[in-house]
């Protein structure tokens, strides 16, 4: 999946933006303006397209390099939370009501 997104994200000029990302970028360069954020990378995929890329900012608040396309987050803290929360949540909608619940 990652040589697809990397592909993807070269054949993507960053400032062709749709009109219907027009909302979401506008967001990011506010977010970016009340300092919520030193920079990001935003990625919009379905099945093997990418639909929208955008990178703002820099890497940090100081004198940072700027973020672009192909800068690389740590997301390792989020992925215990992000993973853990979401196969539970799958596991509970797939999982039938107890056969004496509430009693």
């Amino acid at each position: 999946m990652l040589p697809i997104l990397l592909a993807l994200t070269m054949a993507l000029p960053q400032d062709t933006i749709l009109p219907r990302w027009h909302p979401l970028a506008r967001y990011l360069d506010s977010s970016l303006a009340r300092r919520a954020f030193p920079g990001a990378v935003v990625a919009v995929g379905r099945r093997d397209s990418l639909l929208f890329l955008l990178a703002v900012g820099r890497l940090d608040y100081r004198d940072g390099a700027p973020v672009t396309p192909r800068t690389v987050y740590d997301l390792a803290s989020l992925t215990k939370v992000v993973g853990l929360t979401t196969a539970a949540m799958m596991l509970v909608t797939e999982s039938p009501p107890a056969a004496n619940a509430g009693t």
